[in-house]
């Protein structure tokens, strides 16, 4: 077509028509070209092919799927199945297909047929039309699944010019101009195309875009119902929609308390997060009674009302998650919360709510699902196991009735209430290991134990044993679609671990049984055993709380005042370790430091940020220099109680926030300690301390950035802080660090929407910052200062013991 004779490229503009779709992929890459006629023939040789213009496009791919294994990209489109002409997604019956199918796929101009098996494909797709943005469309879906997000945005955005009409790949364009920090864009892309779909209203299509494509949808979502809520022109679901927004992924729970509600509107899960993050447990339980009591809220009503020590309140309400478990309203991870309230009865006495939320009416494989989805804590009351224990014996004849999965948790879950029962005989373990089919262990090893508890801790401990081999003979089945998996409350390393304690305790009561008979019996019952300070000295924690200090001699020194005895009884395991400084203990999400001279355990921490783990303690260098210094500094009642998070600083800092107004810098090498919040409230000429969000180590470990409620700051190795200059930014900003967009040398920080949503570039290099056009939809990254998520409720319902045992 290249000929300078007009005849000759017309024929042979014919002879290419005649050859048919198969030259596609020669005269594709021409349809751009320089000369127009060329580039026009071209064009139309494609068009003219008429069922190559429009398919279904896959945006994503699932793992482990047919569409993986068989080399689908985002971006491909499909234009037939077997003969089958496919003009949108609605055609692409990709769930089930019970015969093979033959797929032609468009890849940027280029078609190739694929055999499909029957069965799931696995993939999503949406509407593709060539003539409408349709190749722009696909390049940009294709760079979005590599995370070149520059790339995609500017091929969706010359999609959106040629009218490209798909209305995911239209918010995949808004996202992408977020990510960008073209909020502009975004906000016209809004009211062009979306202002009035419910495709964009549908919050679980925007999560959907989030998840697949790490796109900030947030803000343009909060932006739009914030300038709807302005111009009162929001109705009451848009305006729930953006409370229960901005207290889950929105983050910023200052913003959702300004937000006024109808005062005809009955209480929603925002209200009652909000209440219980302010400390109102009544008004909580309160508007848990006037919502529409879904089951998320039921989740913290249980909770407020375990807060506030009404026993009655927490039980109604799980015994309310209980039946709508029981008919399959809820999932077990939902009503999991009730065995929160199942410890705090058991706690209390209270044996007619005991007998209420044991869940006697499920099947037994219903209630083994129940168990595994709360965590571990909930069985570490001394009351609970004393009621739970002889329960699960009762039901150990229907074991049979489980499949392997849920045997092995059964069978767990029985030993681990059993171990924790004071009540619990050398019979019951007999019984137990009878009908769990275990090898129960007898020999004049265990025989010389000669008290009834060692006796009970050492089948425990080789019950435990029996059983680990056991599943290691049968491991439990590999992941599957349609078998899920059988959910383990301890990871890999965490059972290693407690099966290796096990093992010491069993040899060490067994190699030193000369001293039982004296000083040792105070021993009875000692469930774990951790190496000393000193070599061939052994930390021994007993099963009712009491712990003992036995030296390289065999001499036994009880150190008392461990709080809080039987009701704080160790589920993974109690911890005790030496640092050159302290001696710290580590008991289910509280840490105590050893004050030796006066002979007893100062309680320093309460789990109710990321609760802590041995191996998260001993990887915090100067952990015990912060402890110290916020008992020392700080009143019992007063800040300081929590420790929030930890982020290693620049240089030999480590930084620990204990909470919102008490962050510290620790040197591990020369000892310094740096109230941090202090000193930047006074550096900003306040009284008060700053208020410290997450702190950030910078790539070069240079720099710990820290974000405030006084505007952004450094800290260097020097342990100096400095305030960086957010042009046009008030002294009093607040600072967040966005985690997108992620540039390399660069540091995106934001002011939340209610400080006008601000976003600056700061250049690593020189941290000098600029103003973007971009938008801050969320909030500071913080913490909550009590506990929200489920695996936090144990020091909830110590904190309630505590309380009530100093009552009494």
């Amino acid at each position: 077509m290249g000929s300078s004779d007009y005849k000759s490229r017309q024929e042979a503009y014919e002879r290419l028509h005649q050859m048919g779709p198969g030259i596609l992929d020669l005269i594709y890459p021409y349809r751009n070209h320089a000369d127009p006629e060329i580039q026009t023939r071209v064009r139309e040789l494609i068009l003219s092919y008429r069922w190559l213009t429009r398919g279904a496009m896959i945006v994503k791919i699932q793992p482990n799927s047919q569409a993986e294994r068989l080399g689908f990209q985002p971006g491909d489109v499909v234009v037939r199945m077997n003969d089958r002409d496919i003009t949108g997604q609605e055609e692409i019956p990709f769930l089930r297909a019970t015969s093979d199918r033959t797929l032609l796929i468009w890849r940027f101009g280029k078609l190739r047929e694929v055999a499909v098996a029957p069965g799931t494909i696995g993939f999503y797709s949406t509407n593709w039309d060539l003539t409408h943005g349709g190749e722009n469309q696909s390049a940009g879906f294709a760079a979005l699944h590599s995370r070149r997000y520059d790339e995609a945005y500017a091929r969706l955005d010359q999609a959106a010019r040629e009218d490209m009409e798909d209305t995911w790949g239209l918010v995949a364009l808004a996202g992408a101009a977020e990510y960008c920090l073209d909020h502009t864009r975004a906000m016209e892309v809004y009211e062009r195309h979306l202002r009035n779909h419910w495709y964009f209203h549908d919050q679980s299509e925007m999560n959907l875009l989030e998840t697949h494509f790490g796109l900030p949808l947030s803000a343009l979502q909060t932006a739009v119902l914030l300038e709807q809520i302005k111009a009162q022109a929001a109705g009451e679901s848009q305006i729930d929609q953006l409370r229960t927004h901005l207290v889950g992924r929105g983050r910023n729970w200052l913003l959702a308390k300004e937000i006024k509600r109808p005062a005809s509107a009955r209480p929603d899960y925002a209200s009652l997060y909000l209440a219980l993050r302010e400390g109102r447990m009544e008004q909580a339980v309160k508007d848990y009674a006037a919502s529409g009591k879904d089951t998320h809220s039921a989740s913290l009503a249980v909770q407020a009302a375990v807060r506030r020590l009404d026993v009655k309140a927490a039980c109604d309400v799980a015994w309310e998650l209980v039946l709508a478990y029981v008919e399959r309203n809820a999932s077990a991870e939902q009503a999991a919360v009730s065995l929160w309230a199942l410890a705090e009865a058991a706690a209390d006495g209270q044996n007619d709510q005991v007998s209420r939320l044991l869940p006697n009416s499920t099947g037994l494989d219903r209630f083994v699902a129940l168990l595994e989805a709360g965590p571990p804590q909930w069985r570490s009351h001394v009351a609970v196991a004393s009621r739970m224990a002889p329960f699960l014996v009762a039901k150990a004849g229907d074991i049979h009735l489980l499949s392997d999965p849920g045997r092995r948790a059964f069978v767990r879950h029985t030993m681990d209430l059993l171990s924790l029962n004071a009540s619990s005989h050398a019979e019951d373990w007999d019984r137990t290991a009878q009908a769990f089919n275990l090898q129960a262990v007898r020999g004049a090893e265990v025989e010389a134990l000669h008290t009834r508890f060692l006796l009970r801790h050492a089948l425990f401990a080789q019950a435990r044993i029996a059983l680990d081999r056991a599943e290691r003979a049968s491991p439990p089945p590999s992941d599957d679609e349609d078998d899920p998996p059988a959910v383990h409350p301890r990871s890999q390393a965490a059972a290693k671990a407690e099966r290796q304690a096990m093992r010491r305790a069993l040899d060490f009561l067994s190699a030193n049984q000369g001293r039982l008979s004296d000083q040792w019996a105070q021993l009875k019952g000692t469930f774990y055993l951790y190496p000393a300070r000193h070599p061939g000295s052994q930390w021994a924690v007993r099963w009712d709380g009491r712990t003992f200090l036995i030296d390289a001699e065999g001499h036994l020194r009880d150190v008392p005042g461990l709080a809080p005895g039987q009701a704080h009884l160790a589920d993974e395991g109690d911890r005790i370790f030496a640092t050159a400084r302290e001696t710290l203990c580590l008991r289910r999400g509280q840490i105590y430091l050893l004050d030796e001279q006066a002979g007893r355990w100062q309680p320093t921490y309460a789990g109710a940020g990321d609760s802590p783990t041995a191996e998260k303690i001993e990887a915090a260098p100067g952990l015990d220099l912060a402890l110290r210094h916020v008992v020392d500094k700080y009143p019992s009642d007063g800040p300081g109680r929590e420790l929030w998070a930890h982020s290693p600083g620049p240089g030999a800092w480590q930084c620990f926030q204990f909470g919102r107004n008490l962050a510290l810098a620790v040197h591990v090498h020369d000892g310094r300690v740096l109230d941090v919040s202090r000193q930047v409230g006074s550096q900003s000429g306040h009284d008060k301390p700053a208020a410290v969000y997450r702190a950030l180590l910078s790539p070069d470990a240079k720099y710990l950035y820290l974000p405030t409620d006084r505007g952004l700051w450094t800290l260097d190795k020097a342990g100096k802080l400095e305030r960086v200059d957010l042009a046009g930014a008030p002294a009093d900003a607040t600072v967040v660090i966005l985690p997108r967009p992620e540039k390399k040398d660069k540091l995106y920080a934001g002011l939340p929407p209610q400080q006008g949503g601000k976003v600056y570039e700061v250049d690593l290099a020189t941290l000098k910052a600029q103003a973007t056009k971009g938008y801050c939809a969320w909030g500071p990254d913080e913490y909550d200062p009590f506990a929200l998520a489920d695996v936090h409720m144990g020091y909830a319902v110590q904190t309630v013991y505590e309380r009530r045992q100093a009552s009494r």
